[in-house]
């Protein structure tokens, strides 16, 4: 399946907003896309599948429940509090926090995001 003729689709029959969000996993071919298709609408992650990806590739359940703590703020001083928490925890190892900021918080927290997420925070229908 082509996600550029997925989202062709999709933006034929709801179009754009300016207030739209579309909020994916962090697969490059829907990345891709993305650019192609909707260039100025902002592309969200997932944050039930970045808590996944957290909790198996650095198995600690600290660092998970910050990062859920840390999406889940509305301002940036709470964000940020939380975000060096995180950092604090993993001086001996910093690959989570890094990656976390490389993706850009605007993709997956609340207080960054450009559109309002309000509860719309991840793809997963199951985990809401």
């Amino acid at each position: 399946m082509s996600w550029t003729w997925f989202l062709n689709e999709l933006k034929n029959a709801i179009g754009s907003s300016k207030d739209c969000m579309i909020i994916s996993d962090r697969h490059l071919g829907i990345k891709v896309a993305m650019e192609k298709v909707y260039p100025n609408v902002p592309h969200g992650y997932c944050v039930f599948h970045m808590a996944q990806n957290i909790k198996k590739d650095y198995k600690r359940k600290d660092v998970s429940l910050l990062f859920k703590q840390a999406w889940k703020a509305y301002r940036k001083s709470e964000f940020k509090e939380t975000m060096l928490e995180m950092l604090e925890m993993m001086k001996v190892n910093k690959v989570a926090f890094e990656e976390l900021m490389n993706v850009g918080p605007e993709r997956w927290s609340r207080a960054y995001s450009h559109v309002r997420r309000y509860r719309l925070m991840t793809s997963s229908i199951a985990s809401r």
